[in-house]
């Protein structure tokens, strides 16, 4: 066991590692938020990128993007020109171009200009060089400048489409929506009727015991009395209504004539292993498909079905509990995330208040 004093070192050490790496995370946090994010708008190459989209906007153009692989070709274009003094498109552009491009790139070059809205307002009084400007396919742009020994300015600004277009959106069939099943209750079972025979006079007793016997009377009875005695024994025999999830009783929720269908609409089965498979005989997880209430169309999650009351014990129920290790880990976790900040915050406090230091060194053996 530590003592008081050594509890106090290893308080005041925990602490201090603890306020350290604070700092750290801070500093962190001031200096990404304090990077620089954007290109100087001096910058004649920027300029003229924003003077584009400023025209592209007020034309009800899309805002074209920098693209490096363009801003090199551009750059290195310019750069050959201020270099031969000679004014000239690059007949390979487009084929370079193309490493990025999803069709045929425009350029447009110029030189003795002053400055970067210099070069646009040139280009723009253009109107080849406009068209360019305004190319409706285009979403992306490489722009270039560079400078003679004479100090003379050369530029380049190449165009294209980049991203390819987006394929037609996939629209999928409403499901057919089944027709209710009408189930039909059966007749009920028409109820017997008591028939008294009259008692045999003396003189014809024997004859209508005879007649009663060839009739069939007494027969015909008995079967009526056993016939009610069923028909009553099934009257009352006892049911319940019950709830149950579609998720975890599929056979129950089949039976009341739930529809299974997939996330796409399909519509799932139950197999001779009681699995479920789509109409290629596909094995479907349950978790990829969705309960639908065949009279509404409407999705469900669970339906209601009446089973004898014996029979109640049948619908199973699942229970999912969170493991016991997994409390074990995060309690600990919990106390040790709470006791490393009660160590920060009291470590503050001993630094921000003298008077605590006062109280600390009345138990501190000297």
């Amino acid at each position: 066991m530590y003592t008081y004093n050594e509890w106090i070192i290893l308080f005041n050490k925990t602490s201090k590692v603890l306020a350290t790496l604070t700092g750290l995370f801070l500093i962190t946090g001031i200096i990404s938020v304090a990077s620089p994010a954007a290109a100087s708008e001096g910058d004649d190459e920027y300029e003229i990128y924003s003077l584009v989209n400023q025209a592209r906007s007020q034309n009800g153009l899309n805002s074209l993007t920098r693209d490096g692989t363009l801003d090199s070709l551009a750059r290195s274009w310019s750069q050959q020109m201020a270099g031969s003094m000679s004014l000239s498109h690059d007949g390979s552009m487009p084929s370079q171009a193309y490493a990025v491009c999803v069709n045929t790139s425009a350029d447009n070059v110029g030189y003795g200009y002053t400055g970067g809205a210099d070069i646009f307002y040139s280009w723009q009084a253009s109107g080849g060089h406009n068209g360019t400007i305004l190319a409706g396919a285009a979403d992306s742009i490489g722009v270039g400048v560079a400078y003679a020994a004479d100090g003379s300015q050369w530029a380049t600004m190449v165009v294209c489409q980049v991203t390819p277009d987006a394929p037609p959106p996939v629209v999928t069939p409403p499901a057919p929506v089944t027709p209710p099943v009408v189930v039909t209750p059966p007749a009920p079972s028409p109820t017997p009727t008591k028939t008294s025979t009259p008692a045999p006079s003396p003189s014809s007793s024997g004859n209508s015991s005879s007649n009663s016997g060839q009739t069939g009377t007494g027969s015909s009875n008995g079967n009526n009395v056993n016939s009610t005695g069923n028909n009553n024994s099934n009257t009352n025999t006892p049911s319940k209504t019950t709830t149950v999830s579609c998720a975890d009783n599929i056979t129950a929720c089949i039976d009341a004539s739930v529809k299974i269908v997939t996330t796409t609409g399909e519509t799932v089965t139950l197999n001779e292993k009681g699995e479920l498979v789509d109409n290629d005989g596909n094995i479907v997880d349950v978790e990829n498909v969705k309960f639908v209430d065949p009279e509404t169309g409407k999705e469900i999650t669970t339906t209601t079905i009446t089973v004898p009351a014996e029979e109640n014990s049948s619908v199973l129920t699942v229970n999912k509990e969170t493991p016991l290790w997994v409390n074990i880990v995060g309690g600990l976790i919990g106390v040790l995330y709470v006791g490393t900040i009660l160590y920060a915050f009291l470590y503050l406090i001993n630094l921000k208040f003298p008077f605590f230091r006062k109280v600390q060194n009345l138990f501190v053996k000297k």
